[in-house]
């Protein structure tokens, strides 16, 4: 699949589905018999239908299994045996059926499982192949255009006034005149060897000191001598005392050896490196920076082109206007002002695409659109972070011609950093400063000087053909660091360039800095609606995804319904419906993988646009769970008219707006799960392995193949907090809640030998006892529909069975049945009065009192109840009830009597069956 797939949002879904429809066929739910016709060939097809029914074979042929089912013969009563050749009859393992020999079986479905994976293999390698060459042999496609650009939408006036828009100025004030680094300095930490001797003399001293001792000063001595060594040995210095000086309408080519400190010098002054330890000052027009002012004033093109690959160039540079320029000013006249200056009128319509799909823009027109978000919001100080990377010469002069027409015609100070530029560009810039190792000046000012400081420093002779960077490096490739720093700080440049700091200094003094607005443009809910129009319009403009998502829902749904489809009537139906809807929430799992990839691709988007201020975080989180909305509402509809109706379930219309609306919400918190792991982990690969991890052990702990009495007591917490196991639970109840099924045990023990009569149906190694409460509970419970897990029967039968309450005598009920719940002894407790009264609590009186009632006479006048809140025998008057028995002989407040049956005796099973289905 991956080698078929050009997207790895395809390959994901369709891993998914292949998966699912596996599991589905692989005979454990349905089983092979019960598989439809049409679909039995997928058993066939499939490697999970051998290893399953191999592992099956290997596991339960020959084995005999006990104290599942209890018999009675007479008046003894033990577990039935059952072979393990028998259950696995009720599986109809189809190739198990073509051979008596078990081990022969076993072997073709060793082969046949080696035999998939060795065609997948090959069919992978071949495909590979294939899909390499139809995808990297296509002609380049940026011929992808809209017919509009959302939220751009231009009058016939304001079409004609483009031309004008795009020749208008776009500042009109001449502040900041200089952006200034004075003595900037910058240490990071490194990791020491000696940090655990650190650790341990830090203990000591601690230690010195709890036992009321002085540190001597010959240790203090010490101590400031260790700290100042192991400061320099854990710390490393990325920039030296940098001065430099950068000019209004004026372009700085930042240059030097590699590790020099050209990014580092780069994110310092634009203030994006956080870590560390930063010293020095950082002046606009000799006036410290101010954070808030900062940011609407400066502008930081990445390396990286992080762009939106769903969205034109148009609406990538309208999306940012609305959010970072004033509601005062005219968004479309300056759009247009910046496509003219960075030459991407032609392009303005194209969507950007994926550049290592080979689509979209080029690559050029993608470090254009890079800058041109930037100077969308007008700033006066433009950082660019290596512009000309991965670009040819022809490309990189058109980058370069681009800063540079918007440098003069925005009165920008930009500073752009360049690893080796051509003659041509290099000739472009008006101010150069050059780094050396260790973030040390060698030179800084004006491009026009710079040969006559150079040819000072060395012998080479400089040819007028050569180029005047590649002159300069070599110059400070033969120099030492230190000699380069030494040698410009002894020069009249430096002196010139230090005078021209404190005058700009001096003068900021006298006069007043321009007021900057520094509220946000936009209301938080203008960003919110703006980020929810850009999500809807990314959601739909990617059919890996959304396609992918819808077809693959309505295609498992539709399965599903045909794989489960029959009467749900019965017992095997509601089994049935339970495995329906099991499967169904694997459906919604195909999405929430899907939606991994172009989320952790847009998270770059989101920490660019934020750290730029467009807009917060929490609006672009509202913005997603908005947009996602109709889509969530529409795979909804999709799979609830493919699965419903079809597979069989309830059409009353209380079920179906329940089933529906669980539905709906399933999908939106199983995609925000997703959404989740995208945003927390740090790849894709890691998002995927977390959402499968913990889909697989969510599908374990949910309740269906394991219920929450058989998990380890130390697993139980996991049911309570698994979100699957809640859309399982509300689906199940909505469907088989107030149902009545019939259990056929000739059918599904056919072939067993079993005693006269079956009085329990359980598993698991459980004594006659504990089989017996299950029992009741079960039988009592499933009239009403409710689900036993929560119910309090068990304990009390339980209770009452240990305590001998029940006898076999004549009577029927012994004397000991009101001993055990009512009364005692004068110094003891019954033994299960708390669990008779939590149960007497919801029980039914008249249902309990018609358990001693005789079918003789339909009407009785007086019934002798249990109060749960007291422990009394309190008298109770009732008219009639509806199965027509009278009460018999029960002596009032005579606890030392027995109570007996009518004289019709029906037998002590069918009393206490009574009494169970009384007390729920």
């Amino acid at each position: 699949l991956c080698g078929l797939y050009r997207k790895q949002v395809t390959a994901n879904s369709m891993s998914s589905v292949i998966i699912l429809v596996f599991g589905t066929v692989g005979g454990f739910m349905p089983s092979y018999t019960f598989i439809p016709p049409i679909l039995r060939w997928l058993s066939w097809v499939t490697p999970v239908s051998y290893a399953f029914e191999g592992l099956m074979l290997n596991e339960f042929h020959g084995n005999i299994f006990e104290s599942v089912i209890m018999g009675s013969s007479g008046n003894e009563a033990a577990p039935v045996p059952i072979g393990g050749n028998q259950w696995l009859q009720g599986y109809d393992l189809p190739r198990a059926s073509f051979s008596d020999s078990v081990t022969g079986v076993q072997a073709f479905d060793i082969f046949m499982v080696f035999l998939f994976a060795f065609v997948y293999d090959l069919l992978g390698q071949n495909t590979i192949e294939r899909t390499r060459s139809w995808c990297h042999h296509q002609v380049r496609r940026p011929q992808s255009t809209v017919r509009r650009s959302f939220d751009i939408k231009m009058s016939a006036q304001k079409a004609e006034s483009a031309e004008s828009d795009a020749q208008s100025p776009l500042v009109e004030e001449s502040w900041p005149s200089t952006l200034i680094g004075s003595n900037i300095s910058y240490d990071v930490p490194l990791k020491s060897k000696s940090a655990g001797l650190n650790i341990r003399k830090a203990i000591r001293k601690i230690t010195v000191r709890l036992a009321g001792k002085k540190v001597s000063d010959s240790a203090r001595a010490g101590s400031a001598v260790d700290a100042e060594e192991a400061t320099a040995a854990t710390r490393i210095t990325l920039l030296n005392e940098v001065n430099v000086e950068f000019k209004r309408g004026r372009m700085t080519c930042l240059m030097g050896t590699s590790g020099a400190g050209k990014t580092t010098l780069l994110d310092v002054l634009a203030g994006y490196k956080t870590g560390g330890q930063i010293t020095g000052e950082i002046l606009i027009s000799g006036r410290p920076k101010d954070a808030a002012t900062w940011r609407k004033i400066a502008g930081y093109a990445e390396q990286q082109d992080i762009l939106n690959p769903y969205l034109s160039v148009l609406e990538t540079l309208r999306f940012t206007a609305e959010c970072r320029l004033p509601k005062g000013k005219d968004r479309d006249s300056v759009v247009n002002r910046v496509l003219s200056l960075m030459d991407l009128t032609e392009w303005k319509d194209y969507v950007i695409g994926h550049e290592k799909d080979g689509e979209g823009l080029p690559k050029h027109a993608r470090k254009r659109l890079t800058i041109a978000i930037q100077l969308v919001s007008l700033p006066k100080i433009l950082f660019l972070d290596e512009p000309t990377t991965g670009l040819g010469t022809n490309a990189a002069s058109t980058v370069m011609n681009a800063v540079r027409a918007a440098t003069d015609a925005m009165g920008l100070i930009t500073l752009a950093t360049i690893h080796q530029p051509s003659k041509t560009i290099f000739n472009s810039f008006d101010d150069v400063l050059f780094l050396t190792k260790g973030g040390r000046v060698s030179y800084m000012g004006s491009r026009e000087n710079l040969y006559d400081y150079f040819s000072k420093l060395t012998e080479r002779e400089f040819s007028v053909k050569s180029n005047p960077a590649d002159f300069c490096l070599g110059v400070l490739a033969d120099m030492s660091p230190v000699d380069a720093q030494r040698a410009f700080a002894d020069s009249s440049t430096n002196l010139d360039l230090l005078k021209s700091i404190e005058g700009e200094t001096e003068r900021a003094k006298t006069t007043d800095p321009p007021k900057v607005s520094k509220e946000r443009p936009n209301h938080p809910l203008s960003e919110m609606w703006l980020l929810t129009k850009r999500h809807a319009i990314v959601q739909w403009r990617n059919p890996s995804y959304c396609f992918m998502r819808m077809s693959s829902s309505a295609i498992m749904s539709l399965f599903l319904a045909v794989l489960f489809f029959g009467d749900k009537s019965t017992l095997q139906g509601a089994v049935f419906s339970i495995g329906a809807i099991f499967f169904l929430v694997f459906v919604l799992v195909i999405p929430m993988q899907a939606t991994v990839v172009p989320l952790v691709e847009d998270r770059a988007v989101l920490y660019r646009e934020t750290v730029s201020g467009c807009y917060s975080r929490l609006a672009y989180g509202i913005g997603q769970l908005l947009s996602d909305q109709p889509f969530h509402l529409l795979n909804a509809c999709i799979m609830f008219l493919l699965f419903y109706f079809i597979v069989g379930f309830r059409v009353e219309g209380q079920e179906i707006g329940y089933f529906f609306l669980i539905l709906y919400l399933s999908n939106w918190i199983i995609m925000s799960l997703g959404q989740l792991y995208a945003l927390a982990t740090p790849n894709e690969e890691s998002a995927n392995g977390l959402g499968g991890l913990s889909v697989m052990l969510s599908v374990i702990l949910m309740g269906f193949l394991i219920t929450v009495q058989a998990m380890p007591e130390g697993w139980k917490w996991a049911y309570w907090c698994n979100l699957f196991h809640y859309i399982l639970q509300g689906l199940v109840t909505n469907e088989l809640g107030g149902n009545d099924y019939h259990l056929d045990l000739g059918k599904i023990l056919e072939g067993v030998q079993i005693p006269e009569n079956l009085f329990v149906f359980d598993g698991g190694n459980l004594t006659q006892r504990e089989q017996l409460a299950g029992l009741l509970s079960l039988v009592a419970e499933i009239p009403d529909g409710t689900n036993p897990d929560s119910s309090r029967l068990p304990a009390l039968v339980n209770c009452t069975l240990s305590s001998g309450c029940f006898s076999n005598e004549e009577n029927g009920l012994a004397a000991e049945f009101i001993d055990c719940y009512l009364f005692s002894g004068l110094f003891s407790d019954p033994p299960c009065t708390d669990e008779f009264n939590s149960v007497l609590e919801t029980a039914n009186m008249t249902s309990l009192t018609e358990c001693f009632v005789s079918e003789d006479n339909p009407y009785f006048e007086e019934t002798i109840l249990a109060s749960s809140t007291d422990n009394q025998l309190i008298d109770r008057r009732s008219s009639s009830v509806s199965n027509g028995r009278t009460l018999v002989s029960i002596p009032g407040l005579k606890p030392d009597e027995p109570i007996v049956p009518g004289e019709d005796d029906t037998s002590s099973l069918e009393l206490v069956l009574c009494l169970a289905g009384a007390f729920l």
